[in-house]
This record gives C-alpha cells, sequence and structure tokens, in this order.
C-alpha cells in the first residue's frame, strides 16, 4: 500500500490482462485509476501550497515580531533615557527648595535684628 499521509486511498491496479486485452470492462478500470492518481496529485498540490501559505505566514508573522522587539528596545531606551531626565530634574528641585529655604532663613535673620 502506498502511504497516504492520514488519508486512505485503497491500492488499484489495472486489470488489463495481456490475453484478453479486448475485455471492454478493462478500460475503465485504467481511466478510473488514472483519474483516482490525477485526483491524488491535485491533492498532494494544493497540500503544498497550503503548507506554502502557511510558511509564508509564519515568515510573515517572525517579520512581524522582529519589528515589534525593535520598537520596544526604541521604547525602552527612550524610556530611561525619560528617567534620567526625571531624576535629574528632581536633583534640581530639591536643589531649587534647598536654596529657597536658605534665602527664607537669611532673610528671617535679616528681619529680626
Amino acid at each position: 500500500m502506498v502511504p497516504s499521509h492520514g488519508r486512505s486511498h485503497p491500492r488499484r491496479t489495472s486489470t488489463i490482462d495481456p490475453v484478453d486485452a479486448s475485455r471492454s470492462d478493462s478500460i475503465p478500470t485504467v481511466t478510473t485509476t488514472l483519474a483516482d492518481l490525477e485526483a491524488r496529485v491535485a491533492a498532494l498540490e494544493a497540500e503544498r501550497a497550503d503548507y506554502r501559505a502557511v510558511l509564508a505566514a509564519v515568515n510573515a508573522l517572525g517579520e512581524n515580531q522582529r519589528e515589534l522587539g525593535q520598537r520596544v528596545a526604541s521604547v525602552e531606551t527612550r524610556l530611561g533615557t525619560v528617567e534620567r531626565k526625571l531624576d535629574d530634574t528632581g536633583a534640581r528641585v530639591r536643589s531649587i527648595e534647598d536654596g529657597v529655604i536658605e534665602m527664607r532663613d537669611l532673610l528671617v535673620r535679616a528681619l529680626d535684628r
């Protein structure tokens, strides 16, 4: 039996007997066998087309994932930059607050004299 890749196809053989080649019922069997083979070839070609379509979809998905990975990496880099700027801004605000407190203390001392 020929491997069927999940489908069961009975193996058909030609029943043409060289001695009795004039029998008219032998020709439909050969035609039927040829038609079956053509159908099997068409089914295999369709499966191959399906496989190629799936492969193309998987490749497209992989490319999409690579692009998304690059975008995520870019966003992470930019987020790191924003976090550093935020830390710098926080340090500057604290410095300004310290300066304001020092000026207030100086003003209070000057006014108390």
